[in-house]
């Protein structure tokens, strides 16, 4: 049980650390919490309209800014957490938001792909055009003149913070560039989605190996840094007075950790992220987490029916069958699919778990975002998993014994967000807002649609004449069995389209939204039925169709199933 009624109650996806008093959390419950350092007893909260994705002190500390995907930003006091201004402007989620070097200027990031620059009362000063792709974040350079940004399109870009012009373009690189810190005036450290960290000093690149998977985030405190991988691993550096790197030590994270967001209390320990009610700290001289007060998050994040069997799961890992536990993954679950024999779960680790028989089937280098499966050829059924590296992932497991075979194919391109088997074909929706379509026998690509949406695509099902997608650019796309587009449909979610499903007769589609609206569209009439409906004000993470109950069955991030 909580010792207090002020925590978390979905992920937490951004920390923030005042010197040694106190701890700000940002979460996918919509909260804000601020907690005193030194006891770890949360003080105040406060709310979004929308989960919150980072949050960050003023360099006086009298502030704090959080960024939402209600597209604000917020300033309030401290430790009052009285609100004071709301950044307005954004047309999609804001990812990020921070304070300039003397605190007179906020800087926001957003997947619309523009920086804007504000000043303390909220007045829009600068708008920064120029990324083709979701921007991941920013830093401020030492003296406040410049700022750094970086994202899907694998660039990074140096801008003047006084009149938002780009001052330089760097396009050296393959891969997503998903964090980077700033170093003085014109130098940075950044980290990519191969793994490795990118020291920019004096003019010139220098490339490190550091991570078996994509850097999530790097953080820099004095001659310190830390690098944190979907690997599971953190590694602590010392930055040499020449720019250069030298590893001090290394440690896997804890399941319950979170390594999108990391900040440094003081030089000997770090506090990050997690899925759960708070914070975990890291004193990494003798490697030690400190989780004594954590506990999982009860949000659903997936769901698969059997009947009247509902299987689901989410950020705690555990498995249920209805309302009885059935296993339990100790790791963050995004997907879940089942047949008579088998229930895969998979999630932020990259483990492939099997639950019935509490078999581990494989471990992946990279979180796992989707799942399906589909017959082949011969009868048998394949799972189909998608990664946040771009992996498919083909898993067949024998009936006799749990030995599968595994299969692996990359189809070079962002995030693969959400999946669908139809027509012979697999239709992968991808971070960048692209589709590729992969032919289930050869696994060869035979379709890809770029820029199929105007952001992350979220979702695919099949419907009666082809393949529906849903994204965050708030439309419902249905595209023929081929993979060409065929017609957009403006949905009635005023909050991003997180899922869609569609009746076994291919003719009414499902969407899900992060604002709890599910709505339904129908198909022959071409018409959607009814005023859209808002079971719960947490956010729709996944629905199916259920013939047994003639009805949308819908998780969401409050822990509950919902019946439409």
């Amino acid at each position: 049980m909580q010792k207090t009624s002020i925590f978390h109650y979905a992920p937490i996806s951004g920390v923030a650390t005042l010197r040694e008093d106190f701890i700000a959390t940002a979460g996918y419950d919509n909260q804000v919490i601020l907690w005193n350092a030194q006891s770890g007893i949360p003080l105040t909260r406060v709310n979004h309209d929308h989960l919150v994705n980072q949050c960050e002190f003023s360099p006086d500390g009298r502030l704090l800014v959080s960024a939402s995907s209600d597209y604000t930003a917020r300033i309030w006091s401290v430790p009052e957490m009285r609100l004071l201004t709301v950044l307005n402007g954004h047309s999609d989620d804001v990812v990020k938001a921070s304070f300039c070097p003397s605190g007179q200027r906020i800087a926001t990031c957003s997947y619309d792909g523009t920086l804007r620059i504000f000043n303390i009362d909220g007045k829009c000063l600068l708008v920064c055009e120029g990324h083709t792709g979701l921007i991941e974040t920013f830093d401020w350079n030492i003296d406040g003149t410049k700022i750094m940004s970086c994202g899907t399109d694998g660039t990074i870009k140096i801008w003047c913070s006084l009149s938002g012009k780009i001052k330089n373009n760097y396009h050296k690189f393959d891969y997503d560039i998903d964090t980077l810190v700033s170093l003085g005036v014109n130098n940075f450290i950044a980290g990519n989605d191969k793994g490795e960290i990118i020291t920019y000093i004096n003019e010139s690149f220098c490339f490190y190996q550091a991570h078996k998977s994509g850097i999530k985030q790097l953080v820099k405190y004095d001659n310190l840094l830390l690098s944190a991988g979907y690997d599971q691993e953190v590694i602590l550096w010392e930055i040499s007075q020449e720019g250069n790197i030298n590893k001090i030590c290394s440690d896997q994270v804890p399941v319950s950790v979170w390594t999108r967001s990391a900040s440094f209390i003081n030089s000997k320990t770090i506090v990050f992220a997690s899925f759960g009610s708070t914070y975990i700290s890291w004193s990494w001289l003798n490697k030690t987490w400190d989780c004594r007060s954590w506990q999982a998050s009860y949000s659903k994040n997936s769901l698969a029916l059997r009947g009247q069997e509902i299987f689901s799961t989410g950020d705690s890992g555990i498995v249920f069958k209805n309302d009885s536990k059935i296993a339990d993954v100790s790791s963050l679950c995004n997907c879940i699919t089942l047949n008579n024999d088998f229930c895969f779960v998979a999630g932020h680790t990259g483990t492939i778990f099997e639950a019935f028989h509490n078999n581990l089937i494989f471990k992946h280098t990279s979180s796992i975002n989707c799942c399906c499966s589909y017959l082949d050829l011969e009868g048998r059924q394949i799972f189909v998993f998608g990664a946040y590296d771009g992996t498919l992932i083909f898993v067949l497991v024998s009936h006799e014994k749990l030995k599968p075979q595994i299969n692996c194919i990359n189809l070079g391109c962002n995030a693969i967000k959400g999946i669908a088997f139809g027509w012979n074909s697999l239709l992968c929706g991808s971070a960048d807002g692209s589709l590729i379509l992969v032919d289930s026998i050869t696994k060869k690509t035979k379709n890809i649609q770029k820029q199929a949406h105007d952001g992350i695509v979220n979702g695919v099902t099949i419907y009666k004449n082809g393949f529906v997608t849903v994204s965050r650019d708030l439309t419902i796309r249905l595209w023929t069995e081929d993979g060409n587009l065929k017609k957009i449909l403006k949905s009635r979610h005023p909050k991003s389209i997180k899922c869609v499903a569609t009746s076994s007769d291919g003719y009414l589609t499902a969407s899900g939204s992060y604002g709890g609206h599910i709505d339904i569209y129908n198909h022959l009439s071409g018409e959607w039925i009814g005023d859209i409906k808002r079971p719960t004000m947490s956010g729709i993470s996944d629905i199916n169709w259920s013939d047994s109950l003639s009805c949308f069955v819908a998780s969401s991030y409050d822990g509950k199933i919902y019946y439409v």
